[in-house]
């Protein structure tokens, strides 16, 4: 394992942690039990939006991702970071 990634594994794990954490209140909202009838639509409309929610937080997340190590965004075949590596060279 590279030095660089050393470092980086326990600032990722903290970092997943707290954005769960920041999650929760998202995920509560799209586990809504059986609705009644009077607030079904209010209901429906509720989760519809904690569902968008989550889904752009793991869009967004995957961004972070891809920005913060470009080498494993190269190995899945984005490009955009590729000026980004992490230099390996005696020299750096």
């Amino acid at each position: 394992m590279s030095r660089s990634l050393r470092l980086k594994a326990p600032a990722v794990a903290l970092h997943v942690a707290v954005c769960l954490l920041a999650a929760a209140p998202a995920l509560a909202a799209a586990q809504v039990a059986a609705p009644s009838t009077a607030g079904a639509p209010a209901t429906a409309n509720a989760a519809a939006r904690a569902s968008q929610t989550l889904r752009q937080f793991f869009a967004d997340e995957w961004e972070r991702g891809l920005r913060e190590y470009p080498e494993r965004a190269s190995y899945q075949g984005d490009t955009r970071y590729n000026d980004r590596w992490t230099d390996n060279s005696l020299a750096a």
